[in-house]
């Protein structure tokens, strides 16, 4: 029971407006922790602009504390018809454990346009005596890719569910490419409630598929920083960020595309 009471302290913790502990990813977290300019989840849309398949695993861990650790794995299928992704994620501890399951499916509805949209399925799983409802819900999703140098992204979270708690935002970001080695991402995102959230990133082509990224959000204003590596069709992904009062949360992450 000291357990679970020690996880729910660390929940409460975590920042109102930021990604959700069961969606982030070390690509997004290291560029000031994207949302609606993400290259999968929790933007669909993207999917469609994935020519081949792809898979991955990651490990979040939030503000050095290990009840916050998030481990979750994707699958991603484009086609023809309909490009598809699944995601499953937990966290937390074993008397107090949060479970997110995502479908997301888009098309694209012109060669530059996509629309895509993504159901999901969040289950908190209890030792106690109070049993907690599921929460189901989707989330749509925006991508124009104008040109290989300039892409602008639209977001609505939680455009529907069956919580009071989830707030209802929209985010909307640009992605340009400065050079062939430099891009710059620029997003800001609304909650109906009245919140407000800013991020920017630079990701940077060191040296032949090694990879700097950095970047900073707002509420409160917490700098980002990442490595990744691409060897073959293997990426590896290493993200860190320093909240001002929590302390550091870093990640790692796994990807291949076939």
């Amino acid at each position: 029971m000291k357990n679970v009471f020690i996880f729910y302290l660390c929940w409460l913790s975590l920042p109102a407006f930021s990604s959700d502990s069961t969606e982030s990813d070390p690509h997004s977290s290291a560029l000031g922790r994207i949302q609606a300019l993400s290259e999968s989840f929790p933007n669909p849309s993207a999917l469609s602009f994935y020519q081949v398949p792809a898979a991955g695993i990651s490990v979040m861990n939030h503000f050095e504390i290990k009840e916050l650790n998030t481990l979750s794995g994707y699958v991603i299928f484009p086609n023809k018809w309909l490009d598809s992704g699944f995601r499953m994620s937990s966290s937390g501890i074993e008397d107090y454990r949060k479970w997110l399951i995502q479908g997301g499916f888009s098309k694209k509805i012109h060669p530059k346009l996509s629309i895509g949209a993504i159901l999901h399925y969040e289950k908190i799983s209890s030792a106690g005596d109070e049993e907690i409802d599921p929460v189901v819900g989707f989330d749509i999703g925006l991508t124009f890719q104008m040109n290989p140098h300039f892409r602008w992204a639209l977001l609505v979270k939680n455009a529907a569910d069956n919580s009071k708690e989830n707030t209802t935002s929209i985010h909307a970001g640009v992605d340009y490419s400065i050079s062939t080695a430099c891009d710059f991402l620029l997003e800001g995102g609304a909650g109906i409630d009245g919140s407000t959230r800013f991020s920017a990133g630079i990701n940077y082509e060191l040296a032949d598929r090694f990879y700097i990224r950095t970047g900073l959000y707002s509420e409160p204003l917490t700098p980002t920083f990442g490595l990744a590596v691409a060897r073959g069709n293997l990426i590896l992904d290493i993200s860190c960020d320093k909240h001002a009062s929590l302390g550091y949360s870093t990640g790692i992450g796994l990807s291949y595309q076939f």
